[in-house]
Protein backbone atom coordinates (compact mmCIF):
# COMPACT_ATOMS: atom_id res chain seq x y z
CA UNK A 1 0.00 0.00 0.00
CA UNK A 2 2.77 2.98 1.17
CA UNK A 3 4.51 1.81 -2.30
CA UNK A 4 1.10 2.30 -4.58
CA UNK A 5 1.30 5.69 -2.42
CA UNK A 6 3.99 7.07 -3.50
CA UNK A 7 5.81 6.42 -0.43
CA UNK A 8 10.04 5.94 -0.40
CA UNK A 9 10.23 2.47 1.81
CA UNK A 10 13.61 1.05 3.27
CA UNK A 11 12.83 -2.36 5.13
CA UNK A 12 15.86 -3.18 7.43
CA UNK A 13 15.66 -6.81 8.33
CA UNK A 14 18.47 -9.85 8.32
CA UNK A 15 15.64 -11.86 5.76
CA UNK A 16 12.84 -11.16 3.78
CA UNK A 17 9.85 -12.80 2.03
CA UNK A 18 9.97 -13.57 -1.56
CA UNK A 19 7.65 -10.93 -2.09
CA UNK A 20 9.51 -7.82 -0.30
CA UNK A 21 12.58 -9.31 -2.44
CA UNK A 22 11.30 -8.66 -5.91
CA UNK A 23 10.04 -5.71 -5.22
CA UNK A 24 13.77 -4.74 -3.79
CA UNK A 25 14.96 -6.54 -7.00
CA UNK A 26 12.08 -3.94 -9.22
CA UNK A 27 13.82 -0.70 -7.16
CA UNK A 28 10.33 -0.14 -5.91
CA UNK A 29 11.76 -0.51 -2.11
CA UNK A 30 15.11 -0.18 -0.51
CA UNK A 31 15.81 -3.31 1.72
CA UNK A 32 18.60 -3.48 3.75
CA UNK A 33 19.75 -7.10 4.62
CA UNK A 34 20.76 -6.84 8.15
CA UNK A 35 20.00 -6.64 11.80
CA UNK A 36 18.03 -3.03 13.12
CA UNK A 37 20.49 -0.02 13.97
CA UNK A 38 18.92 2.70 16.18
CA UNK A 39 20.05 5.08 13.43
CA UNK A 40 17.91 3.46 11.06
CA UNK A 41 14.75 5.82 11.77
CA UNK A 42 17.25 8.96 11.62
CA UNK A 43 15.35 11.23 9.24
CA UNK A 44 12.40 8.76 8.66
CA UNK A 45 8.19 10.38 9.06
CA UNK A 46 6.91 6.54 10.02
CA UNK A 47 8.30 3.74 11.32
CA UNK A 48 6.60 0.45 10.84
CA UNK A 49 8.05 -2.36 14.16
CA UNK A 50 7.17 -5.69 12.46
CA UNK A 51 9.82 -8.36 13.43
CA UNK A 52 9.14 -11.78 15.42
CA UNK A 53 11.23 -10.19 18.43
CA UNK A 54 9.15 -8.22 20.97
CA UNK A 55 11.60 -6.73 23.27
CA UNK A 56 13.15 -5.41 19.35
CA UNK A 57 9.87 -3.93 18.46
CA UNK A 58 9.53 -2.10 21.75
CA UNK A 59 12.63 -0.87 21.84
CA UNK A 60 12.25 0.73 18.53
CA UNK A 61 8.93 2.04 19.19
CA UNK A 62 10.85 3.72 22.04
CA UNK A 63 13.06 5.00 19.96
CA UNK A 64 10.63 6.61 17.46
CA UNK A 65 8.40 8.17 19.88
CA UNK A 66 11.49 9.85 21.72
CA UNK A 67 12.82 11.29 18.09
CA UNK A 68 8.92 11.74 17.54
CA UNK A 69 8.95 9.68 14.35
CA UNK A 70 5.00 8.02 13.69
CA UNK A 71 5.08 4.50 14.67
CA UNK A 72 3.14 1.35 14.36
CA UNK A 73 4.24 -1.26 16.25
CA UNK A 74 2.54 -4.67 15.06
CA UNK A 75 -0.04 -6.62 16.96
CA UNK A 76 0.57 -3.36 19.96
CA UNK A 77 -1.90 -1.20 19.78
CA UNK A 78 -1.22 0.64 22.99
CA UNK A 79 2.61 0.83 21.90
CA UNK A 80 1.46 2.58 18.68
CA UNK A 81 0.57 6.29 17.10
CA UNK A 82 -1.78 5.06 14.13
CA UNK A 83 -3.57 1.58 13.18
CA UNK A 84 -3.70 0.33 9.55
CA UNK A 85 -7.03 -1.15 8.09
CA UNK A 86 -7.14 -3.75 6.49
CA UNK A 87 -7.86 -2.31 3.14
CA UNK A 88 -10.10 -3.77 -0.24
CA UNK A 89 -10.08 -2.15 -4.06
CA UNK A 90 -13.02 -2.88 -6.15
CA UNK A 91 -12.34 0.09 -8.95
CA UNK A 92 -11.95 3.33 -7.62
CA UNK A 93 -14.17 2.26 -4.45
CA UNK A 94 -11.40 1.70 -1.37
CA UNK A 95 -12.71 -0.32 1.55
CA UNK A 96 -11.03 0.14 4.29
CA UNK A 97 -12.02 -2.11 7.97
CA UNK A 98 -10.04 -1.05 11.52
CA UNK A 99 -10.60 -2.68 14.66
CA UNK A 100 -9.05 -0.07 16.19
CA UNK A 101 -6.14 -2.11 16.93
CA UNK A 102 -7.96 -4.33 19.12
CA UNK A 103 -7.76 -7.57 16.07
CA UNK A 104 -6.06 -7.06 13.12
CA UNK A 105 -7.18 -10.70 12.06
CA UNK A 106 -11.00 -9.45 12.51
CA UNK A 107 -10.08 -6.54 10.41
CA UNK A 108 -8.61 -9.07 7.68
CA UNK A 109 -11.67 -10.90 7.68
CA UNK A 110 -14.19 -8.20 7.63
CA UNK A 111 -11.93 -6.97 4.45
CA UNK A 112 -12.17 -11.01 2.90
CA UNK A 113 -15.86 -11.08 3.44
CA UNK A 114 -15.86 -7.57 1.42
CA UNK A 115 -14.93 -8.99 -1.12
CA UNK A 116 -16.54 -12.42 -1.02
CA UNK A 117 -19.52 -9.50 -1.43
CA UNK A 118 -18.50 -6.83 -3.65
CA UNK A 119 -17.02 -7.50 -7.16
CA UNK A 120 -15.94 -5.46 -9.83
CA UNK A 121 -19.60 -3.87 -10.62
CA UNK A 122 -19.31 -1.65 -7.14
CA UNK A 123 -16.32 0.13 -9.20
CA UNK A 124 -18.35 0.33 -12.48
CA UNK A 125 -21.45 1.69 -10.63
CA UNK A 126 -19.10 4.40 -8.84
CA UNK A 127 -17.51 5.24 -12.29
CA UNK A 128 -21.26 5.62 -13.67
CA UNK A 129 -22.77 7.74 -10.80
CA UNK A 130 -18.91 9.89 -10.81
CA UNK A 131 -19.89 10.84 -14.45
CA UNK A 132 -23.54 12.34 -13.55
CA UNK A 133 -22.49 13.88 -10.20
CA UNK A 134 -21.55 17.31 -11.65
CA UNK A 135 -25.23 17.45 -12.80
CA UNK A 136 -26.46 16.15 -9.00
CA UNK A 137 -24.45 18.45 -7.14
CA UNK A 138 -26.66 21.61 -8.43
CA UNK A 139 -29.75 19.54 -6.16
CA UNK A 140 -30.35 19.95 -2.52
CA UNK A 141 -28.93 17.27 -0.62
CA UNK A 142 -32.39 15.58 0.12
CA UNK A 143 -33.12 15.90 -3.36
CA UNK A 144 -29.89 13.95 -4.44
CA UNK A 145 -30.21 11.50 -1.94
CA UNK A 146 -33.52 10.29 -3.24
CA UNK A 147 -32.42 10.40 -7.03
CA UNK A 148 -29.47 8.38 -6.16
CA UNK A 149 -31.38 5.77 -3.97
CA UNK A 150 -33.08 4.66 -7.12
CA UNK A 151 -29.63 3.26 -8.25
CA UNK A 152 -27.86 3.01 -5.75
CA UNK A 153 -28.86 -1.01 -4.44
CA UNK A 154 -28.72 -4.97 -4.62
CA UNK A 155 -30.37 -4.50 -7.75
CA UNK A 156 -28.01 -2.10 -9.69
CA UNK A 157 -24.97 -4.23 -8.32
CA UNK A 158 -26.86 -7.74 -9.81
CA UNK A 159 -27.53 -5.86 -12.96
CA UNK A 160 -23.88 -4.86 -13.87
CA UNK A 161 -22.81 -8.17 -12.13
CA UNK A 162 -24.93 -9.99 -14.87
CA UNK A 163 -23.54 -7.44 -17.24
CA UNK A 164 -26.76 -5.81 -17.86
CA UNK A 165 -25.05 -2.45 -17.42
CA UNK A 166 -27.39 -0.78 -19.89
CA UNK A 167 -30.46 -0.70 -17.81
CA UNK A 168 -28.25 1.36 -14.67
CA UNK A 169 -27.26 3.51 -17.66
CA UNK A 170 -30.68 4.03 -18.57
CA UNK A 171 -31.79 5.00 -14.94
CA UNK A 172 -29.09 7.25 -14.35
CA UNK A 173 -30.09 9.17 -18.24
CA UNK A 174 -34.08 9.49 -16.79
CA UNK A 175 -32.51 10.96 -13.56
CA UNK A 176 -30.35 13.82 -15.81
CA UNK A 177 -32.73 14.36 -17.73
CA UNK A 178 -34.98 15.12 -14.36
CA UNK A 179 -32.55 17.15 -13.03
CA UNK A 180 -32.22 19.29 -16.29
CA UNK A 181 -36.08 19.86 -17.26
CA UNK A 182 -36.74 20.46 -13.17
CA UNK A 183 -38.91 17.73 -12.37
CA UNK A 184 -37.77 16.96 -8.83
Amino acid sequence: SLVGAGARVELVAPRASPAITRLARRNKIKYRERPFRDSDVRGRTLVFCATDDEVLNRRMGRLCARRGILVNVADRPEQCDFVMPAVARRGGVVFAVSTGGASPALARFLRDEILRRFGREVGVLARKLGKIRGGLLRLPMARRSRLLRRVIDDRSLSALREGRGKTIDVELGKILREVKDGKL
